[in-house]
């Protein structure tokens, strides 16, 4: 098996080592990512008013919506 375009260390992981080494790959990324993020700072809380979850959500929501119409618009353009 060559390796390809989609997944190309985990292709030579398998071949190399085996299907194993990806599932301890990634549990060992997951770790270190863990123990990096732990050493950081806390974020100081600043007073004030806060914006509700759902105001936060809409704006997602609205951002998604044009992410859409954004691919859809330039999906219809012909290759460069």
């Amino acid at each position: 098996m060559e390796a390809g375009p989609g997944a190309p260390l985990g292709v030579i992981l398998d071949k190399h080592v085996g299907l194993g080494s990806l599932g301890l790959l990634t549990a060992l990324l997951g770790g270190v990512s863990f123990v990096l993020a732990m050493r950081k700072s806390g974020v100081p809380v600043t007073p004030g008013e806060h914006l509700p979850f759902r105001d936060v959500l809409a704006g997602l929501h609205r951002t998604a919506w044009r992410w859409r119409w954004a691919g859809s618009a330039t999906a219809c353009l012909p290759p460069a």
